[in-house]
């Protein structure tokens, strides 16, 4: 089983409503023999929700980080907040029935919080320009300062003028890129693995890809559609390292995203925002994700239209794994039996990614 999460990836420009100009062979490729859904919701606005909702299979309604090794969780319904570390998540109930597990991940310190029921773990934390922890000293400086100057009236240009003063940022979001899509390829064409998760950087912001020359770019004007097209980049390298060692199409690929692309939330965020965006600021309004699944051995694909959340996903796996699901049929008496909400109620805007 390989679950692949392709953060902050649009549904409508990926599939329903695909710019002309823009391609993506591979996830064509994968459609072909895949049960897609037209209309599936993540459990939250943000990764910081997302991502531990998609693994406990329960909506989270709050977070709050409580140490480098713990984030504090509050399930929908409830009122206490509780460790992530202490939950029962898809990797404690693959490990119960003995199972190698293994994480490749972005932004969430997984091996810190949840080390304990993986057999393999790498992580990277984020570095755009919202998140801090990589940044030197005298980036550091340069945007205390511009957040300093938030508290004070008639700041906004310059605040603006010292955030695109700071040293660049494209650069470490490439590094952390290559680095986890060298690994996740590793660890997708592993046999030994038999619940490989998966949590790329892209489509999210910076970009780093020119999609038109085919070649990495940490200083030009790109887009949004770049890093799609580098997304796609991305699935046609973990599917070339499983192919080469035969176990591609003995293997469940499930691939979704944690949330949209959030065009109001990055149109406020120079030098991040990119002029390029400027034709889609309407998409943030569409709340869609992709929701793709080939089962083991399938050769066709299909279409789910009931609205679905993706949270789902947890207990879906658990029945692929347990054998109780296996064909694309399967998939989707499953689906019309277990989905409840569409849209996710945890839309909480705030400042993390």
């Amino acid at each position: 089983m390989l679950w692949v999460i392709f953060d902050e990836m649009s549904s409508e420009l990926a599939f329903g409503r695909r710019p002309p100009e823009l391609e993506l062979p591979e996830f064509d490729r994968f459609q072909d023999v895949a049960l897609s859904a037209a209309n599936a919701y993540p459990p939250a606005r943000r990764t910081m929700q997302s991502i531990p909702a998609l693994l406990t299979g329960q909506l989270v309604a709050a977070t709050k980080p409580a140490g480098p090794d713990e984030l504090l969780l509050t399930f929908a319904g409830q009122s206490e907040p509780v460790g992530w570390s202490q939950q029962q998540d898809i990797f404690s109930a693959a490990r119960a029935i003995r199972l190698n597990t293994a994480v490749v991940g972005w932004y969430h310190p997984y091996c810190r919080v949840i080390g304990d029921r993986l057999t393999r773990c790498f992580w990277q934390p984020a570095s755009q320009l919202t998140n801090p922890e990589k940044f030197g000293v005298a980036r550091m400086m340069l945007v205390q300062d511009a957040d300093a100057l938030q508290l004070l009236p008639f700041t906004g240009r310059v605040r603006e003028w010292i955030l695109n003063k700071t040293p660049d940022y494209r650069t470490p979001h490439l590094g952390d890129y290559l680095e986890l899509v060298d690994r996740a390829a590793q660890l997708a064409a592993d046999p030994d693995v038999k619940l490989a998760f998966v949590h790329l950087p892209v489509p999210h912001p910076p970009y780093i890809y020119d999609r038109h020359r085919g070649v990495w770019d940490t200083k030009g004007e790109l887009s949004y559609l770049d890093n799609l097209a580098l997304a796609d980049r991305a699935l046609g390298q973990l599917r070339t390292a499983m192919e080469r060692t035969g176990i591609w199409d003995t293997t469940t690929v499930v691939i979704s995203s944690d949330h949209w692309w959030r065009t109001e939330y990055w149109d406020i965020r120079k030098p991040i925002w990119s002029p390029a965006d400027n034709p889609y600021r309407g998409e943030g309004t569409d709340h869609r994700i992709p929701f793709l699944i080939k089962l083991e051995g399938q050769k066709t694909g299909s279409r789910y239209e009931p609205p679905f959340n993706t949270v789902l996903t947890h207990d879906l796996i658990l029945d692929v794994l347990n054998r109780k699901v296996s064909s694309a049929e399967q998939v989707t008496a499953w689906l019309d039996t277990h989905r409840t909400i569409g849209e996710s109620p945890f839309q909480a805007y705030d400042d993390s990614p």
